[in-house]
């Protein structure tokens, strides 16, 4: 009798222990999982949100005459024409090609262009690779319209710029996720040589709009989610 009852209050003991270490199991799951979860959605909004906090990562070091010393990076070793923002983006600079490259003492020359507003001086500034920092009518004198685009999330503020003589062809430029609509500025100049209006568009993640209308920040990512959820409904 004393064996059975023992071999009883083992298995009990056991069958306790076990369901306790089922239940701790079960909880630690939901925790990782919620936690998966909880991680995946913050990770897919930062891939689909903008960050609209742009940190200055140049070093103007120095100027003479019409050349600008830049500190060496990856940015300002690329040939070609770029912007410089100043003073956390209320000034702006442009500048040409590469002058000169020392990397020994971790510097570039570039030509200064023209400092369209603020002052450029030795400080922390911000590489802009559109070069274009404001409308077509104020950063290459062409004739612009300010005209809005009605969409889902409200009117969206547009450049119009038409040719001088029109083809009778449209070209439609949007931006990227988290930009401006300076990113399309560079291929306005030749469309409208070419003969085609030119409608440069702000889209959703805007970088500007998103500080103004969080729908036009948040509405990619809601659209997105609307998107995956209307294809599972089609494939159940």
């Amino acid at each position: 009798m004393t064996f059975v009852s023992s071999t009883k209050q083992v298995r009990s003991g056991a069958q306790r222990a076990a369901l306790v270490a089922g239940v701790s199991g079960a909880a630690a799951v939901g925790v990782t999982v919620g936690g998966s979860l909880a991680g995946a959605t913050i990770f897919a909004r930062k891939v689909l949100i903008p960050d609209v906090r742009r940190p200055d990562d140049t070093e103007v070091i120095a100027l003479q005459g019409d050349e600008v010393t830049l500190g060496l990076t990856p940015e300002t070793t690329v040939p070609g024409r770029y912007g410089l923002w100043l003073d956390g983006g209320s000034g702006h600079a442009r500048v040409g090609d590469l002058l000169l490259r020392d990397d020994e003492a971790g510097t570039v020359v570039r030509q200064v262009l023209s400092v369209d507003r603020g002052v450029l001086a030795p400080g922390p500034a911000r590489w802009n690779q559109y070069y274009y920092s404001d409308s077509p009518a104020l950063s290459m004198d062409l004739p612009t319209r300010d005209v809005a685009v009605e969409s889902e999330l409200g009117p969206m503020p547009a450049w119009l710029v038409e040719p001088a003589v029109s083809n009778g062809r449209w070209a439609v430029l949007v931006h990227g996720r988290g930009a401006r609509r300076e990113e399309c500025l560079r291929a306005v100049p030749t469309l409208r040589r070419l003969g085609y209006t030119s409608l440069v568009i702000s889209y959703r993640n805007d970088l500007v709009l998103c500080l103004r209308n969080s729908k036009v920040c948040f509405g990619y990512a809601d659209s997105d989610r609307a998107g995956v959820a209307g294809d599972r409904g089609t494939a159940g």
